[in-house]
């Protein structure tokens, strides 16, 4: 699906020179730098792919980093009980997140057909072996009906369209922003900030009375030497 549709430039946007169409290499103290975040950031666990890039040639994504990101931002919710599947994509830009959806659809539809054709085809074979060894007449007529509904397999897959499942629900952009949520990231910053300020000013009052003291224990010793 990432080859078919192109979607490594797209998935990675940020290191894509859309002008010359090609990726923009690192060099020198950037490659290293970027070598060592990346490092840094595997061995914390990170929760934005991107940021832990398998780093290839010159800093160039990978197709195991888009596989990383697919997983990361794709969600799959099976619901058994009412035998529905929910496909959903977070992802930053939305009107990609509803081609990928659309993408993942059409690439899992093309997979299922191409595989049941391909069952069947060697099934079909199979039966038009056992039909050339068999003389029983009932069956010949058994084994007929079930090449029969293997061909009857390979047409409906061939039609693609709600050959293995049907689609409710088409993929849609959504009509407003899921994240990030501005407001909580702003209540977030301002505890941050005030616990962060209270810190600093603990910290600086415990450096001043070390400071304090330790003046004091070398006043009390100059004048201990003065005696």
């Amino acid at each position: 699906m990432i080859e078919r549709y192109r979607l490594m430039p797209i998935l990675f946007y940020e290191q894509w020179d859309s002008q010359k169409k090609e990726w923009i290499r690192d060099q020198g103290v950037i490659s290293t730098l970027r070598r060592w975040m990346s490092n840094l950031v595997k061995v914390v666990g990170p929760s934005d792919p991107k940021a832990a890039l398998s780093n290839g040639e010159e800093g160039i994504p990978q197709l195991w980093d888009a596989l990383r990101l697919l997983d990361h931002i794709v969600q799959i919710d099976n619901n058994v009980k009412e035998n529905t599947i929910i496909l959903t994509v977070d992802y930053e830009n939305p009107e990609l997140a509803a081609k990928l959806v659309g993408y993942i659809l059409e690439t899992l539809t093309m997979h299922m057909s191409t595989e049941a054709k391909r069952v069947a085809l060697i099934n079909r074979a199979y039966l038009e072996q056992q039909l050339q060894t068999t003389a029983d007449p009932l069956l010949r007529q058994k084994i007929y009906n079930l090449i029969a509904q293997q061909l009857e397999t390979a047409m409906m897959a061939e039609v693609k369209e709600n050959f293995a499942f049907k689609v409710i629900d088409p993929p849609k952009v959504p009509d407003r922003k899921i994240k990030p949520k501005r407001a909580l990231m702003a209540i977030l910053s301002l505890f941050v900030a005030l616990f962060m300020g209270i810190f600093i000013a603990f910290f600086m009052e415990y450096l001043e009375r070390v400071r304090n003291n330790s003046q004091k224990k070398e006043s009390e010793t100059i004048r201990g030497d003065g005696q």
